[in-house]
C-alpha cells in the first residue's frame, strides 16, 4: 500500500514539474536479523545493517561506511527497510539534509547528509 502522504507529494511533483525525484542515500540496506543483534551485541532491533556504499553517493560523501546501522533519520526511529524507504519518500527531497543515526562498532554517530536523486 502507498500512504496518503507520498500519493499528495508524488501528484504535486508531477503537476508542477511532470516529474517526481526519488530520494537517493546510495546505500544497500538489510533488515537486522537476531543473528546480526546477537553478533554486534545489540541494544535493540531497531534499525537497518548497511552492507554497500555506492561510489560517488550521498552516503559517501556523509562517511557512512559498510557494516555501520542506521538507527534513525532526523530522529524517527529506523525500524527496517520499510521504514526507512517510507520515510524518504514521504518527507525528502533531494538536496535536502537529513541527520543520520548509526551506530558503528559500539559508537553512536550523527551524520549529517544531503539527499541525492535516484536515476
Amino acid at each position: 500500500a502507498v500512504s496518503s502522504n507520498k500519493v499528495k507529494r508524488v501528484a504535486a511533483s508531477l503537476i508542477a514539474q511532470g516529474s517526481f525525484d526519488y530520494p537517493w542515500l546510495g546505500v544497500v540496506i538489510t533488515d537486522l536479523t537476531p543473528q546480526i543483534v546477537q553478533t554486534k551485541a545489540l541494544e535493540t532491533a531497531n534499525g537497518v545493517l548497511v552492507t554497500e556504499i555506492a561510489a560517488n553517493s550521498p552516503a559517501e560523501a556523509a562517511g557512512i561506511e559498510a557494516e555501520d546501522i542506521i538507527v534513525a533519520i532526523d530522529g524517527v526511529t529506523i525500524r527496517d527497510v520499510a521504514t526507512l524507504t517510507s520515510y524518504l519518500g514521504e518527507h525528502k527531497s533531494p538536496g535536502e539534509i537529513a541527520t543520520i543515526t548509526l551506530i558503528r562498532d559500539t559508537t553512536e554517530l550523527e551524520l549529517s547528509l544531503e539527499i541525492g536523486k535516484r536515476t
